[in-house]
Parts: C-alpha cells; structure tokens; sequence
C-alpha cells in the first residue's frame, strides 16, 4: 500500500483491524500486509545505509520453507520536487547496490508509487535519477510491459 497515512499507532491498530493481516508491516507512507500465514514478512534493515519511510524492504518467507525466500521493496516516491525525487531514488539505488551480496535481485519485486511514468521517456531526466534506470534496465523486468 501507498499513500498509508499510518502517522500513528491508533491508525495502525485501525488498518491492522480493517484488513485482520497475519502479518503486517507499516511506515506513515507504507504498508505491507499478508492475509496468509504462509507468507511471514521480515523488514530488513537499511538504516546504516539510508533512513527513509517512503520505501519498506521486506523477506518473504514460508514457515515451513515450501519456497525459496524472496524479496519486496515497497516504494512511495517524493510527487512533488522533481530533486526530492531524484535524490529518493539516487539513494535508494546505493542502498540496493551495497546491499546486492545479501539481497538476491532475481528473487527482488519492486512495487509502488514511483510518481513518473515511463510512457512519457522525455521527462525521466527530470522526473527520476539515471542510476536508478540504469538498475531497473540491467536487472529487472517491467511486468507491465510482459
């Protein structure tokens, strides 16, 4: 989820008890929820690396180990200042990079609220960070486009 105004621990508790989550895990920007005990969710920490609650990196796990772990980054981007953005993604993209021994990006889902569209290529210069492209071109696929 995006956009989760979970700004305090009464709105949390609401969102806990409106979706009733096996596990759930909440920013004032985002949130990832699992309605089945078959998906355990572990943040991972980044905070030596980047401090921000616009994005949550999470392990997936199975209790019983029936799958191989995988990964979800969860991103709110910055809408409003096209630098605050670049920035958000310039330093998201290092953080990925530093982490990239412990974080496989093949088993790696990015979802979110990017605020650009790469419909419109004239204004990614402007809109995102070229490092942040760069990564997105060489390691992963746009499951929009599949």
């Amino acid at each position: 989820f995006q956009e989760t105004q979970a700004k305090t621990p009464e709105i949390v508790n609401s969102l806990n008890i409106h979706f009733q989550p096996q596990y759930s895990i909440w920013t004032k920007h985002v949130g990832i929820v699992s309605l089945s005990s078959d998906y355990q969710i572990t943040t991972i920490n980044t905070s030596h690396l980047f401090v921000e609650d616009r994005f949550q990196l999470c392990r997936i796990d199975h209790p019983q180990k029936f799958y191989e772990s995988f990964y979800i980054l969860n991103i709110y981007a910055p809408a409003n200042i096209h630098q605050h953005r670049r920035d958000f993604f310039t330093q998201l993209t290092n953080m990925l990079y530093a982490i990239q021994d412990t974080i496989d990006f093949t088993r790696l889902i990015i979802s979110g609220d990017f605020n650009y569209s790469l419909l419109r290529p004239r204004t990614l210069s402007t809109t995102t960070s070229s490092i942040w492209l760069t990564l997105l071109e060489q390691y992963f696929y746009n499951a929009m486009q599949m």
